[in-house]
């Protein structure tokens, strides 16, 4: 880090914003997630004695994708419109899968007496689309799912009809994520092998490597795996541990970078106070490890129950079961203002220290709080570990955002020789 100039600084920076602009720039440019279509007959009229409908869906190309059947309800006129904005719609659904398209041999499933929430927004006639079934994998060419609704509703005479949308994985898509996630483990991998070849030549052992130099280390190996090198794996088998292992990885990722942040403030603390910037492993690291894993077995719990629940039954729906992951979303919130307030107050401890640093310095501390900033907020919103990603940018965004962070990490803490490689030293002399 000391031996980069101002101006090697400023152009690395500037072409980290770049590349994010770029990411942004293309992710607009680049395929949606899914794709949507509404299946043939999708509106079906309910009135009159009409209490059940059919739909028939054709897959002809099957590749172990998943597909997610919606439903809205179309209501009568105004005049007999209820007051109510949400309605309770209860239903029973059959499916029957056949492994051909003519569709003349079926094979029934299962039968689920399942109920939904439905939102009925003032002066629309279609209520928002809820999701009625997912299937997690395509085994089949033709599935036919019929849905009934009589003796399970007190009243449906609000209803005049019901309309499905299908939703798919675009196949665009996902060969746009196997290019960007393998392009980038190939990088990694090469990162990794120029700065251990780098220590080997320096004869370097691992006790000079500083905190930084130590973690860059752990970083790009966790962002391999959020790169998820099992990603195949997840696109064309039904197992439902790829899945589970895809989301450990990209959590797991986000954990030790949280984790990464705490360290390198509490070091600069500790050099501020006089303290000695190595210390034990267990009175560093262990609080900070405690307090993140925590909140990571909480995510990995709760979605891998949802994935496996989604898998075993495609009526299950988690909106209906946690009320919109209410409670998932306060505990988050919680988490990210402690987690705020443990910062702050190691960003206060350590103002004094700070401004003395040589601008090079406090440039790199504002380089981190920036990418802090942005991870938290992907935190929040589910983007930076995966959720409800629907386009191209925002997958896009959070993937160079990591990518390009821990890139210039590497780069920046690169051991270029024995004596020039001690951060906790450079930091010292800076603050003495």
């Amino acid at each position: 880090m000391d031996q980069i100039g101002k101006w090697q600084l400023a152009i690395l920076f500037t072409v980290w914003g770049l590349f994010l602009v770029l990411a942004l720039t293309l992710g607009g440019t680049g395929p949606s997630r899914r794709t949507t279509e509404h299946p043939s007959l999708a509106s079906h009229d309910l009135e009159g004695n009409k209490t059940s409908t059919t739909v028939m869906l054709d897959f002809p190309y099957q590749w172990n994708s998943y597909f997610i059947l919606q439903i809205s309800v179309i209501r009568k006129p105004a005049e007999s419109l209820p007051k109510l904005s949400k309605q309770l719609v209860k239903m029973y659904v059959t499916w029957e899968g056949s492994p051909d398209a003519t569709g003349e041999r079926f094979r029934k499933f299962d039968e689920e007496h399942i109920q939904r929430h439905v939102s009925c927004p003032v002066n629309r006639q279609y209520s928002d689309y809820v999701t009625i079934f997912k299937m997690s994998s395509i085994t089949y060419a033709r599935y036919r799912l019929k849905f009934k609704w009589d003796d399970l509703n007190e009243n449906i005479d609000w209803i005049h009809g019901v309309d499905f949308m299908l939703i798919q994985r675009n196949r665009d898509f996902a060969m746009y994520e196997i290019g960007w996630k393998y392009s980038c483990q190939a990088i990694i991998v090469l990162i990794l092998a120029i700065l251990w070849f780098q220590k080997w030549r320096i004869q370097l052992p691992l006790s000079h490597l500083s905190l930084e130099q130590q973690w860059v280390g752990i970083l790009l190996i966790c962002l391999f795996l959020y790169n998820n090198p099992l990603f195949v794996g997840e696109l064309y088998a039904s197992q439902l541990a790829f899945a589970v292992i895809g989301n450990m990885f990209r959590m797991l990722f986000v954990g030790v970078l949280l984790i990464f942040w705490l360290s390198v403030f509490d070091s600069i603390v500790r050099e501020v106070n006089g303290g000695a910037a190595r210390v034990p492993f267990v009175r560093f690291y262990v609080p900070k490890i405690i307090f993140v894993g925590l909140y990571w077995v909480l995510c990995v719990s709760v979605f891998s129950y949802i994935m496996g629940q989604e898998i075993s039954d495609p009526t299950y729906d988690w909106r209906e079961e946690f009320g919109g992951l209410t409670l998932f979303i306060v505990f988050t919130v919680i988490f990210i203002v402690l987690y705020l307030v443990w910062l702050i107050w190691l960003v206060l401890m350590s103002l004094n220290g700070i401004q003395h640093l040589r601008r090079r310095f406090r440039v790199l501390l504002v380089f981190h709080l920036v990418n802090l900033i942005a991870t938290l907020v992907g935190l929040f919103i589910g983007r930076a570990i995966g959720l409800d990603i629907q386009a191209a940018e925002d997958f896009l965004f959070f993937h160079v955002l990591f990518n390009m962070y821990v890139g210039v990490l590497g780069f920046l803490y690169c051991p270029i020789s024995d004596s020039h490689i001690n951060f906790d030293k450079m930091l010292e002399s800076e603050l003495s």
